[in-house]
């Protein structure tokens, strides 16, 4: 079913049954939020502007 027949489809429903399908979609929505891990550079800001990356790999080898 294509998203214009469904919407067609969707104006005729019971409005309980709208805010049901509206609740569903909506809970879909946040669990696929929940399971998509977005990298982040939030700690870029806390690195020392003259540290060149050969000495942030000798430090990262010197805390293992």
């Amino acid at each position: 079913m294509d998203v214009t027949t469904f919407l067609i489809r969707f104006e005729y429903l019971p409005k309980k049954i709208q805010r049901q399908i509206v609740d569903l979609a909506e809970n879909l929505i946040r669990q696929s939020v929940k399971k998509q891990r977005v990298f982040s550079f939030d700690w870029e800001s806390t690195l020392n502007k003259d540290q060149s990356a050969v000495n942030l790999q000798h430090k990262a080898n010197s805390w293992r």
